[in-house]
Formats: C-alpha cells, structure tokens, sequence
C-alpha cells in the first residue's frame, strides 16, 4: 500500500505553508493504529492541501493516495478521507447547494479565471502554490475515484456508505452510472438518516445530470411518516415549477426547525436540513413567495445566530429576485407589504449577535444583499430616518 507515495518530490511542491515535504508523513498517519495520531494527521491535511478552502500544487497529488486508502481494508475512519476528498474537490460544497455543481461551468470559470491573470496574480500564485487549474485538477482526481467509492456503498459500516453517496453526489455527469447502485442500495436500507441522506445524493444528481434520471422509485418517500425522510425527499424533487405537494413540505421542514435545524449524521449542508429546506425554497419557490416569506419570517423568530444566516439568506435571495436596485437605496415607502414583513422580522429576530459581540457575518450577509447592514440603520431605515 502506498508504495508509489515517494516518488512524488513532494519538497517542491507547495501547499499553504510552503514546501509539501510533510504531506507523506500525515497521509501515512490517516492509517496510524493510534487514533489521536489519525485525528492529527486528518487536521493537518485539512490545514495544509486544504487552506480554508484553498486547494495547493500539492493538493491533487495527494489525492489518488487518499483513494488508496479508502480502498484498503486496513484503513479505520474511511468517512473522514472521504469527506476530505469531496472538500478537495470542490472546496466547501455548500455553496453549490441546492442545485448541486455544474461541472461545464465550474470548468469554464476555473479556466477564464486563470485565462485572465495578471502578471503579478501569475507570480503570486507561483510563489505560494495556488492555480485554477490545481482546483480542477482536483475535482477531476477525486472523480477517479468513483469506482471506489461506488464500492463502498456496500460498506458494513454506515458512515461509510453515507459519505460515499455524499461524495458521488456532486459529479452528476456520472449519474447514467451512479444512480442505479445508489438505488438499489436505497431499496435495501432501513435507517431514517442513511435513506434521508441516499434520496438527497440522487436528487442532487438528477438537478444537473445532463440526462434524464428516473427518481420514480424515490417519489413515495414524500408520503414516509418519517419527517425527514418526508422534508429531504421534498428537497430532492425540488423544481421549477414546483409541484403543490413539495411546496408544502419544504414549508413544513422550516417550520419543524427544533428538530431539524441539525441532525447528527446528516452530511449535507452540514446537517442543517431545515436551512437546506429555506435554501431549496428560495431557489425554486419564489414565485409562490406570497406563502413562504411570511414561514421563513415566523421561522426566523426562533432559531439562534447561526441558523439566523440560513433563513435570512433565503428571504433575501427571494426579495432580490427581479431587483435592479439595492433595499437600501429605495425609501421603506416604496417597498410592498412582503418587502416590510421581511425588514422587521430581520431587525427584530435576525443573528446579529453571538453571545455579547456582533455577528460578522451576519453582516456581510446583508451587506451583500444590498440592505443596511446593522440593527440601528435598519431600524432608521424602516422608520424613513436619516442615518
């Protein structure tokens, strides 16, 4: 195992903290029979070929050896390597959600991007090991590896088998391939998280697959007495133009936010399936927005900072659909009777503090989103006073 790792030159080549001489020693500590040794070796991947979201020269070199290990019998916390892989690929994958990747667009920005560079981008990136074309080399690497990945659906572990179609999900020019064994490893599971979690991968692949994918054997799990099940099966069918009954359901999953504003095991978006409902609402929901602006207001009002970004991303994205001028650049005058139902219930309920200090991000949230950008200027802005 692993016996072509040292034949990379890894001393020249790069990664966040200069030279990747290192990143032999953590990847043969991801199979360390200490566990504190694994858990160290996994932190500094992610702190070195990964730099808060940043992928190096180093990072895609690295990546047909982490298949390796996903592949060997001998290796204990597979699930972690493989979520690794997906965030080499693609960064942090939430932000591809809930359309899932467009790999023809991801390419073409990637190259136009690095098309585009100045001389001094150019020389920059080479000095600290940066490049477009690393990030798609790095998407490409890990698509390799489905194979593997396909293998570890029938994994006895379920951690595994989750990660994996969490993994395959996010390469929908393979689901003529990758739908079918995910299926059929859907009609033989039995755990709520693990079906919950299969029928959001073959949803996210159906959403940019460039060909049909039949999901007819997933549309009962809308009627699942299982809320979950019920609110991702929902997520999964998702669409423009969106079928009553799904429409309901993703309501009803930003309603039921106690229960699912995080669940344990669930690896897309973090687990926060109630903000992936919201976010999956705004996208395909907007022109039912009469209904669900006033559910994500009611939301709003008791879910904490963190969830707060969530909901707020989604009202916004919503009011700004067909906007060709910033909120705050209009008078609250002008703005309809949804506009303002959305404004207060940000000023009073919104995240805009954690503890006893202001909510940065929260901020920038709105910031971006063209509204005032904290409490006081949104509370002036409502009651048409000067800043």
């Amino acid at each position: 195992m692993l016996e072509q790792l040292y034949t990379i030159d890894w001393a020249k080549l790069k990664h966040a903290y200069g030279s990747a001489a290192g990143v032999p020693g953590d990847i043969w500590g991801l199979i360390s029979p200490d566990a504190k040794e694994r858990e160290q070796a996994l932190y500094n991947l992610y702190g070195n070929i990964f730099h808060q979201g940043t992928r190096y020269e180093a990072t895609p070199y690295a990546i047909p050896f982490l298949l390796e290990l996903i592949e060997s019998e001998f290796t204990e916390n597979k699930h972690e390597i493989i979520s690794l892989l997906v965030n080499l690929a693609l960064g942090y994958e939430e932000e591809y959600l809930p359309e899932g990747i467009n790999p023809e667009q991801f390419r073409k920005e990637l190259m136009e991007m690095d098309a585009n560079m100045t001389d001094e981008q150019r020389i920059n990136a080479e000095k600290y090991g940066y490049s477009p074309t690393a990030l798609i080399y790095c998407y490409d690497f890990v698509k390799k590896g489905i194979p593997v990945l396909l293998k570890c659906l029938k994994n006895e572990d379920e951690n595994v088998r989750k990660a994996a179609v969490y993994a395959i999900s996010w390469f929908p020019e393979e689901a003529e391939i990758t739908v079918p064994p995910i299926l059929e490893a859907l009609s033989k599971i039995e755990g709520e998280i693990e079906i919950a979690n299969a029928v959001l991968g073959v949803g996210l692949l159906s959403k940019q697959s460039s060909k049909s994918v039949d999901l007819s054997s997933v549309y009962p799990y809308l009627k699942s007495d299982l809320e979950l099940v019920r609110i991702c099966s929902a997520i999964a069918f998702a669409k423009n133009p969106m079928e009553e009954k799904v429409l309901e359901i993703l309501i009803e999953g930003i309603k039921s936010d106690a229960n699912l504003n995080y669940v344990e095991g669930m690896l897309f978006n973090e687990g926060r399936i109630s903000g992936y409902a919201g976010t999956t609402l705004s996208k395909y929901g907007k022109s039912e927005k009469e209904k669900i602006i006033p559910v994500l207001c009611q939301v709003l009002e008791s879910v904490n900072a963190y969830q707060s970004l969530d909901i707020t991303a989604s009202i916004l994205s919503i009011l700004n659909e067909k906007r060709t001028k910033p909120i705050k650049e209009e008078k609250a005058e002008d703005l309809d009777s949804l506009e303002i139902m959305a404004l207060n219930a940000i000023c009073e309920h919104g995240g805009w503090t954690i503890g006893t200090s202001g909510f940065v991000n929260y901020f920038q949230l709105l910031r971006s989103a063209g509204i005032p950008d904290s409490k006081e200027k949104l509370k002036k802005f409502l009651n048409n006073e000067p800043e």
